[in-house]
């Protein structure tokens, strides 16, 4: 299997186990094993805009550029699925539910 089926497979998962309106986040530092520097650096101003246009998004906790805390929140809507995976990618510890 490859990473395209695994991400697709993921996805549906990811789908089935969702009940709610909203995803609760909380991330942990930056990866740089799955990204290189160049889109570590686009990700890192790409995905807080993302969340404050979209949702909510705060900085517990900063230590430098690559290594934070932060919470966020989005509405769940269709294409969120592939922005967790993005998540996934660019966050060394992700976590994130919908209350029901």
């Amino acid at each position: 299997m490859d990473d395209t089926e695994c991400v697709k497979i993921l996805k549906k998962i990811i789908q089935k186990l969702t009940v709610g309106e909203k995803y609760y986040f909380e991330f942990m530092r930056e990866e740089d094993d799955f990204l290189s520097f160049k889109e570590i650096e686009k990700y890192r101003i790409e995905i807080p805009k993302y969340f404050e246009q979209n949702g909510k998004y705060e900085i517990k906790s900063k230590l430098d550029e690559s290594r934070f805390k932060t919470i966020a929140c989005i509405p769940l809507y269709e294409n969120v699925y592939d922005k967790i995976i993005l998540f996934w990618k660019y966050f060394y510890g992700m976590m994130f539910f919908t209350p029901n």
